[in-house]
């Protein structure tokens, strides 16, 4: 591949991360602000924090297993691309927030988010990279918030690597200045249940 392929590659696959994320609001509808819902969704988070239930899903050539909070719905989107593999998108209107499960080709993914950061029409408030540990992957993990026209969104993702050339993303939005405290179990819990296997050969890709 040449160095201009590359390049464009790069962009393109920045371009449809961010697309994504617009794509996640205007399927959630309206913005609303964490300070009017802050009381509702600690409550929510308080009742369910330990009510799971097991999602399976067979997309493309994967068979994508994890737990999520009751009332969380799990489908297929139809995005599709070069880099992406498949996507699932899930949303739970009773704790306010949504986000993506995908499989991306992508080999070096510390240069591809930087890329993607660099590319974004996002105002970044604050943004961080750590590296994570899990179950069953291990990865990069980014916190965010953004500006986006009068509006904010906040955002934890897991890039959780697969093998040497696929990941992993799970990521989650809310309409908050900054992303809830009360989600860093659940979010870290639905990461740490990801199951993602290859079913041509059957075979757990980590």
């Amino acid at each position: 591949m040449t160095k201009r392929k590359r390049i464009t590659l790069i962009q393109n696959n920045a371009l449809v991360v961010v697309l994504l994320v617009f794509q996640s609001l205007y399927f959630r509808g309206s913005f609303r602000m964490f300070a009017q819902n802050h009381v509702t969704k600690q409550r929510d988070v308080t009742t369910l924090s330990h009510t799971y239930k097991p999602v399976q899903l067979s997309i493309a050539d994967y068979i994508v297993d994890l737990r999520v909070p009751e009332g969380t719905d799990v489908h297929a989107s139809p995005d599709k691309g070069e880099s992406m593999q498949f996507s699932l998108y899930f949303t739970n209107s009773k704790l306010d927030f949504r986000g993506y499960v995908q499989v991306w080709k992508v080999t070096d993914i510390e240069h591809f988010l930087s890329d993607s950061r660099s590319l974004s029409p996002f105002d970044f408030r604050s943004y961080s990279i750590t590296k994570v540990q899990g179950n069953n992957y291990h990865g990069l993990k980014t916190e965010w918030t953004a500006n986006i026209g009068q509006n904010l969104i906040s955002g934890k993702e897991y890039w959780l690597t697969l093998s040497s050339n696929e990941v992993a993303r799970v990521s989650f939005f809310t309409d908050s200045a900054e992303f809830p405290r009360e989600f860093e179990d659940m979010t870290q819990q639905i990461s740490n249940s990801l199951i993602i296997a290859g079913t041509k050969n059957k075979n757990r890709l980590a």
